[in-house]
């Protein structure tokens, strides 16, 4: 179940990422449109950042659960070597 937890993080988060890139890719059309104002784009900015620093704890917590079954794998399959050798 762990492993499931940690591969639907994982998906959100990536699914953050293309988000990110999007709103990337709207901020360099927006950077040579004379119809967006300084502080429209400041704003966007705003938003992508939060949205980053979202993306990136998000990213940390499913480093973490990965790393956390891998653990438990291996914790697992010792205890099976031990057992049976």
């Amino acid at each position: 179940m762990a492993y499931y937890y940690a591969l639907d993080l994982s998906i959100v988060t990536a699914e953050r990422g293309c988000t990110f890139c999007d709103d990337a890719e709207l901020l360099c059309d927006a950077l040579v449109d004379v119809n967006y104002s300084t502080e429209d784009l400041q704003v966007f900015i705003t938003d992508m950042r939060s949205i980053v620093k979202r993306a990136h704890e998000e990213a940390l917590q499913v480093s973490e659960r990965f790393r956390s079954v891998r653990r438990g794998l291996y914790q697992v399959s010792s205890f099976n070597f031990f057992m049976f050798a």
